[in-house]
């Protein structure tokens, strides 16, 4: 994947430090909390959030 990142020109050196892979779940969560962020949500008694993907 990292040679295939580089090839589109998304990095300058092969070797660079400046990637992260993480799986699809993991990207819908951030998305989902950075989505959120600005929300007035408020906490339940264990104050945890829960978030279902599909």
């Amino acid at each position: 994947m990292r040679e295939c990142v580089y090839n589109a020109g998304l990095l300058t050196t092969l070797n660079s430090a400046n990637i992260e892979f993480i799986t699809e779940p993991e990207a819908v969560v951030l998305r989902c909390l950075d989505v959120v962020k600005d929300r007035n949500l408020r906490s339940g008694r264990d104050d945890a959030v829960n978030i279902i993907s599909r």
